[in-house]
């Protein structure tokens, strides 16, 4: 794909995968990167049923902080069968934590609508990398806000 075919790709949290977010984006001419979790049980069981044993994976590790990251990718291409709107590929990312010897794993099952011949998994990866990155600046802000307290009461 050249670089002047190139349009937005939206990357949005799971309450947005829904079949007519999808549609809507691929409609007004853009792409998707959306996690189905648990509101979409189905469609998250469906993804994950795919063989992602059989294909070969990608891995890289972070370190910093104090804990250890490696996230390991693996994508296959969407089967039509899979009832998402215009899906081309579905990622496996497994994300193993390790803080003071404790390991957290997170596996999620993305979905989007470039091709991998478009989009390589490693690129993928990193776009819900930057996703997350985003969601945790977020969330801290939220915390750190909530416990300011209650806004002051105002006087009438």
């Amino acid at each position: 794909m050249s670089p002047q075919a190139w349009t937005v790709v939206v990357s949005a949290d799971a309450m947005h995968t829904q079949t007519g977010t999808a549609q809507w984006i691929r409609d007004q001419g853009g792409h998707y990167l959306l996690t189905p979790l648990g509101n979409q049980k189905i469609l998250r069981k469906t993804l994950k049923a795919l063989p992602f044993k059989s294909v070969p994976s990608v891995s890289s590790v972070d370190t910093g902080h104090g804990r250890r990251v490696r996230r390991t990718v693996k994508a296959v291409e969407a089967p039509a069968w899979v009832d998402f709107p215009a899906a081309a590929q579905v990622v496996q990312l497994r994300r193993t934590r390790t803080i003071k010897s404790r390991k957290h794993v997170e596996v999620v099952y993305p979905g989007c609508s470039l091709p991998m011949t478009d989009a390589q998994p490693e690129v993928v990866a990193a776009w819900i990398q930057g996703h997350w990155g985003i969601e945790n600046r977020l969330h801290v802000g939220q915390r750190r806000h909530l416990r300011r307290g209650p806004p002051p009461a105002t006087h009438r």
